[in-house]
C-alpha cells in the first residue's frame, strides 16, 4: 500500500499547477471513499475511524476552497474576515 501511495504522489509534482492541485484533490476524494467503505465494515471503533474520516473531508474542502479562491484572487495571501 505504501508503494501504490509513493506512486500516486509522482503525477501531483509532475503537473505542477493547477493540473496538480485538482489531481491532489481527486486523490484525497478518493481516499476518503476508499476510508468510508472500509470503516463500515468495522465492528468495533467504527465512530473513531469516521471522525478522522470527518477531520479529512474538513481539509479537502479547505483545499478545495483555498484552491478556487487563489485562483480565482491570483493571491495566495488571502485574508477571511
Amino acid at each position: 500500500m505504501i508503494t501504490i501511495g509513493t506512486a500516486l504522489l509522482v503525477p501531483y509534482f509532475v503537473l505542477g499547477g493547477l493540473a496538480g492541485d485538482v489531481y491532489w484533490n481527486v486523490v484525497v476524494a478518493a481516499m476518503l471513499a476508499i476510508g468510508a467503505a472500509a470503516a463500515r465494515r468495522l465492528r468495533t471503533a467504527r465512530a473513531a475511524w469516521f471522525w478522522i474520516l470527518g477531520g479529512q473531508a474538513c481539509f479537502l474542502a479547505g483545499d478545495i476552497t483555498w484552491m478556487v479562491a487563489e485562483r480565482l484572487v491570483g493571491s495566495d495571501d488571502l485574508i477571511v474576515v
